[in-house]
């Protein structure tokens, strides 16, 4: 991706692809942070591009058993 594309591309609305809506990296962003988390881009123009998610370590909370989740789905 460009320089320009990086800095837009969490903007709502901006695709660089035929058809695209521009709505999907900016739920991610949204969703990561909600999350307490981050999202760094790196790219090099005809190499490639990586997102790059940190989210912080869990606390003293214990995680919830994945039978729980799939009830609560369910």
């Amino acid at each position: 991706m460009t320089d320009h594309q990086v800095s837009q591309v969490f903007m709502p609305f901006f695709s660089s692809k035929p058809g695209g809506t521009g709505l999907g990296l900016p739920f991610v962003l949204k969703t990561v942070e909600d999350h307490g988390g981050t999202i760094k881009v790196e790219s090099r123009v005809d190499v490639g591009t990586q997102f790059i998610l940190s989210f912080p370590l869990m606390s003293d909370s214990k995680p919830i058993p994945l039978e729980k989740i799939q009830s609560i789905i369910l």
